[in-house]
């Protein structure tokens, strides 16, 4: 049952929040990496892991970003985008 599965996994879900709610890393903080990085979101995914993601490329000063087909889920859903994406930017880095 679709409720027990969920329900199974929640202390996980919760620690999640946890994690992420209590990270202390701000955008300015990111600013200072001077890595090259790849930021890749879904064009589908939630308002709010687009937003994250376009965030983190505006501060990070030499990050490139990639729009995926597919949504949150696109490393499975869409892997062959995904793989093709990350093999451009590591081949171009």
């Amino acid at each position: 049952m679709m409720q027990d599965r969920f329900t199974a996994q929640i202390a996980k879900v919760k620690l999640d929040f946890v994690a992420l709610l209590g990270e202390p890393t701000t955008l300015a903080d990111l600013a200072t990496l001077d890595i090259p990085t790849l930021v890749l979101f879904g064009q589908h995914g939630p308002m709010s892991t687009r937003t994250v993601a376009e965030e983190l490329a505006a501060a990070l000063p030499r990050a490139a970003i990639r729009r995926t087909p597919g949504g949150h889920m696109a490393p499975i859903t869409h892997a062959e985008d995904v793989n093709r994406a990350i093999a451009a930017f590591v081949g171009g880095a």
